[in-house]
Formats: C-alpha cells, structure tokens, sequence
C-alpha cells in the first residue's frame, strides 16, 4: 500500500547582512530597494544618519529615499556568503513635477526617470505625478492602460528627456495610444474529426478581434482537403 504524506515546509532564504554608514539625513526615512536582478528582492530599510546593520537577499537592486530636501537614488550590489559594507550620502534633490494625459485630458500612468539607476513614480487618477531627484540628465518613459472592453486592455506610451540642475524642473508627457492587432479562432474540440472518403461535413468556428483596432480578416486554409469558408472574409 501506498501513504501519501504531506509535509510542511518553510522557505528559509539565504540573506547577507548589509552594514549602512548614512550621511545627509535629516531625520528618519524610508530606503526603497526595487530588484533588478532574480535573485534580489524588493524589500524597505527605515534608517537615518548613523550606522545600521540589516538583512537582505543577494543582489543588485535600484535604491531611492529622500530626507528632508535630500535623496539618494543609486544601484547596489549585494554579494552573497560575506557580509556587505556600504556608505551611503544623501544629496541635494530637487522637485520634478508634471502630468501624463491623453488628448488633453489627465491619464494615470506608471513613469521610469533613468540616469544609469531607474527610479518610478505613478501620476494619479488627473494624471499629476512629483518626485524628488538629484541633478543628473534623465530619461523618461511611461505607460498606462485603459480596458477598453472586457479583457482588452490598451497600452498608452510616452517617452521624454529631462534636465535636473540645481533647480526644481517639470516635465508634461502626452501619451500615445499603442495600437494592436491580433486575432484567435475558436473551434469546438467535441465536433467530428474523423469522417468517411467522399463525405461532406460543416463546422462552426469563432473568429474573435483581440487587438484593440478594428480589423477585416480573410479566412484561408493550407488544408490538402477541399475546405471553403463562408464568410471568407470578416470585418470586426
């Protein structure tokens, strides 16, 4: 006989310690590590000026936290098996404000600022967005999505350029709707798939528009049988 047992198992992960010498805060505040690699993990560290010691998962990871007017916006990497030493300075950051909007109208949208170490921010439901950064030039990208109907959801882009110099900038993105066209055909799997020589059978097939345009599809085979479709064309 045979005895199926489940187990229980815990996840143990193998995180390194990482020591912190921090400059440049004014007060306690937020470090947000955003993993750029598999094997790190997004995770926070509260800290302020001093020296502190957590445990992280190995990696390379995006970091940004302000305090007060400061920031630090950095790449880091965690190595693994060794405990980790890092200083990390605050530096003067500066107000980035701006909107994402579509046709003039306000539109929620995720935005990337990329100076060498990506940092994001999310505009809101009127499309406004602010974040602090460091002087640096920056690229810019954003996307937002619209269900235009069930199940089809629309990517609108933008791209832009930015110069932070010592002084707080704004930047207004105008996205762009990403046009898409796809299609799938629906058969029932239940219908005859064996028939006798000589023999003449009917099927019903489904052809959905699933990109986010309207499209005309010409319907065709490479079968060897002699197979027609009717319509051969649809418009949907």
């Amino acid at each position: 006989n045979t005895t199926y047992v489940n187990v229980p198992l815990d996840r143990d992960f193998d995180n390194v310690t990482i020591e912190w010498s921090i400059s440049g805060a004014s007060s306690s505040f937020t470090l947000n590590f955003v993993a750029l690699d598999q094997t790190a993990m997004n995770t926070t560290v509260t800290a302020s000026s001093g020296t502190y010691n957590n445990k992280i998962a190995p990696g390379t990871y995006s970091v940004y936290g302000t305090s007060g007017g400061n920031v630090f916006l950095g790449t880091i990497v965690v190595e693994p098996y060794k405990d980790n030493v890092r200083n990390l300075t605050l530096e003067p950051g500066y107000a980035v404000s701006g909107t994402t909007e579509f046709n003039g109208t306000g539109m929620p949208a995720e935005l990337t600022f990329s100076s060498g170490t990506p940092v994001k921010v999310t505009s809101d439901v009127n499309g406004d967005y602010s974040i602090m950064l460091p002087d640096g030039h920056y690229t810019v990208s954003a996307i937002g999505y619209i269900e235009e109907r069930p199940g089809v959801n629309v990517s609108y882009t933008a791209t832009g350029e930015l110069n932070v110099t010592g002084a707080a900038a704004s930047l207004d993105l105008d996205l762009t709707r990403v046009e898409k066209g796809a299609v799938a055909v629906i058969w029932d799997s239940a219908d005859k798939e064996e028939v006798e020589a000589g023999e003449t059978v009917a099927y019903t097939i489904t052809v959905m528009n699933t990109g986010n345009l309207p499209d005309t599809f010409n319907i065709t085979t490479d079968s060897k049988w002699n197979v027609t479709f009717s319509p051969a064309t649809v418009t949907l």
